[in-house]
């Protein structure tokens, strides 16, 4: 894992931390390793994490 603070972060304990996690990617018959990023941008009491992974799609209106 990998941690930064943020530059010209809101508060003091502000940072960014990255974490890779390893697998596999099956399609179509193949099998790919891959390494998945991660980023989580907080502090000891919030945070937020960002999964590339993960697609967003807006809800229906």
């Amino acid at each position: 894992m990998s941690t930064g603070a943020v530059a010209g972060g809101p508060a003091a304990g502000t940072r960014i931390d990255r974490t890779v996690t390893s697998g596999t990617f099956s399609l179509d018959g193949q099998t790919f390793d891959v390494d998945n990023n991660a980023w989580v941008l907080g502090d000891d009491t919030e945070r937020v994490v960002f999964d590339a992974r993960t697609t967003w799609r807006p809800s229906p209106s």
